[in-house]
C-alpha cells in the first residue's frame, strides 16, 4: 500500500513498516502482558511442530484462546528462519528475544532438538494431543540446475545463512549470484565473518 500511497505525490508515503517497528518495540518496552486477554484455560492439547514465525503465531493465538500448547522445535533456540536465516544487522536479536519471551510467557512448552520424523513422528504426536499444526517452513534453496553447483565450496544462501558454518575467507575470491534480499545477506555475512576472521588472527 505504500506504492499507492497519496501522500508520495507530495512527499514520502506513509511508512507502514516503521509504524508497525515503532508500535511493536513500544509494546515490548511497556511490557504490555498478552495475559489479559487469555481465557480460560481448556483440556485440549495441541502440539505445535516447528518454532519459526508461523508456529510461534499459531502458539501464541491457541494460548491466547487457553488452549495447552507444546512447541516443538529441531534447533536449540526458538525463532526458525528470524534466528538462523535473517542476520542480526537486520534483525535486533534482543527485539526478537524480547517477542519470543513474551509469547512463552503465555504458559508455552518448548521440547528442543525434536526432529519430526526422527526423535519424535506424527503418529506419536496424534496419538498424544488433539491437535497438530505443522510449521516446518520451507526453508530450502533453490538450485540453478547448472554444472558445479555440487561442488565443494558451493553453497545455497539459507544454508549458508541457517547453518552459519563458513570456511576460511582469506585470500579466496567469494562470487554471490542473485542480487535480492538473501544475496545481500549473504555478501555482507561473508564479509563480515571474513573481517571477525582476521581480526581475530592478528590478536
Amino acid at each position: 500500500c505504500q506504492g499507492g500511497c497519496v501522500r508520495r505525490l507530495k512527499g514520502e508515503p506513509t511508512s507502514i513498516g516503521k509504524l508497525e517497528a515503532f508500535v511493536a518495540d513500544k509494546a515490548l518496552q511497556e511490557n504490555y502482558a498478552f495475559e489479559e486477554e487469555m481465557m480460560n484455560r481448556k483440556r485440549q492439547k495441541v502440539a505445535v511442530v516447528g518454532g519459526g514465525p508461523a508456529g510461534l503465531t499459531c502458539s501464541a493465538f491457541l494460548a491466547r484462546k487457553g488452549y495447552r500448547v507444546t512447541i516443538f522445535e529441531k534447533q536449540d533456540t526458538l525463532g526458525g528462519i528470524l534466528t538462523h536465516g535473517i542476520p542480526e544487522f537486520r534483525l535486533d536479536r534482543e527485539v526478537l528475544q524480547g517477542s519470543i519471551r513474551k509469547i512463552l510467557d503465555l504458559g508455552i512448552e518448548v521440547k528442543y532438538r525434536q526432529i519430526l520424523g526422527k526423535t519424535v513422528t506424527l503418529e506419536q504426536l496424534e496419538e498424544q494431543y488433539d491437535a497438530v499444526f505443522i510449521s516446518i517452513g520451507a526453508n530450502i534453496p533453490t538450485k540453478m540446475q547448472i554444472s558445479g553447483e555440487e561442488i565443494e565450496g558451493v553453497y545455497g544462501g539459507n544454508t549458508l545463512l541457517e547453518e552459519n558454518k563458513h570456511p576460511i575467507y582469506q585470500e579466496k575470491t567469494v562470487a554471490v549470484i542473485g542480487g535480492g534480499n538473501v544475496a545481500m545477506d549473504c555478501a555482507r555475512t561473508v564479509s563480515y565473518t571474513h573481517l571477525r576472521a582476521h581480526e581475530t588472527s592478528l590478536h
